[in-house]
């Protein structure tokens, strides 16, 4: 009786610890269909906050592209502007107009696809 107590002590306290660990980021990436065949693309996102701000992307290190102006999440399809780069896995990584880096997350571009860098609060 107490053994199992303990075990489920214990396994909550692994739970409630490892749960930030796996949910843990500054923000996502998701998919959508449209862009070049042979190049991939990326389109800066967000659901609330930083709609409206403009920020520089960075790919690997290097500036790519300054001054893009993040859309709202629903309307990305319509409106956000797309960054084309080559496919392959890369370090992402979004930087607002004060220095603040907003993202960082190494991705995953397929070519003809626009990935969706979804900027969390």
């Amino acid at each position: 009786m107490v053994t199992k107590n303990i075990i489920r002590v214990l396994t909550l306290a692994f739970s409630v610890l490892a749960l930030p660990l796996l949910l843990g980021g500054c923000g996502s990436t998701a998919t959508m269909m449209g862009g070049y065949a042979d190049n991939a693309s990326i389109a800066i996102v967000a659901r609330d906050r930083h709609v409206g701000e403009r920020v520089n992307l960075y790919v690997d290190g290097t500036l790519v592209r300054s001054d893009v102006k993040v859309v709202k999440e629903s309307e990305a399809t319509r409106k956000a502007e797309r960054i084309v780069v080559a496919p392959g896995t890369h370090e992402v990584s979004v930087v607002n107009q004060g220095g603040v880096e907003l993202f960082r997350q190494k991705v995953f571009l397929s070519a003809g696809k626009v990935k969706l860098v979804v900027l969390l609060p």
